[in-house]
């Protein structure tokens, strides 16, 4: 599995105001705080 492809993804700005499905899909990648950056697989589901 060391060979899958990642992507980084960073959350840049605020979620507040944001709408609630904005909001689960950054909590679904993994993103808690601004300037945190995460590796995720790169899928379509990932990527859509």
């Amino acid at each position: 599995m060391s060979n899958a492809k990642t992507v980084k993804v960073t959350l840049v700005k605020s979620l507040i105001g944001r709408l609630e499905s904005h909001k689960a899909c950054a909590r679904g990648l993994g993103l808690k705080k601004i300037r945190q950056t995460v590796e995720v697989l790169d899928t379509l589901k990932t990527v859509a």
